[in-house]
């Protein structure tokens, strides 16, 4: 009797189209992370807590990924252009 094996998926997780930490990088359309932030001072920069609301152009200081950019807001997410990739975080979310 034999046992058949399943397929691994054949996916690129992981791949050269994703981040060191398998985020995707930020698209190359948007404005690049330097000019974004270029010549802000640091007390521009705004704690980020998932309780406060960001709107688009905010400029928020996150404790993991650093300094970040507002680029959309949408419901209670916001998407941050921070330094190593674009990612989506809650706001205006009691806790």
């Amino acid at each position: 009797m034999s046992m058949k094996r399943t397929k691994k998926a054949s996916g690129t997780r992981g791949g050269p189209a994703e981040g060191s930490m398998g985020f995707n990088p930020p698209p190359s359309g948007l404005p690049k992370w330097a000019e974004l932030i270029a010549e802000k001072a640091d007390d521009a920069f705004v704690p980020y807590e998932m309780s406060s609301r960001y709107e688009r152009g905010a400029l928020v200081q996150h404790g993991k990924f650093g300094k970040g950019y507002v680029t959309s807001v949408e419901g209670n997410r916001v998407e941050v252009v921070f330094e190593d990739a674009v990612r989506k975080l809650a706001h205006g979310v009691s806790a």
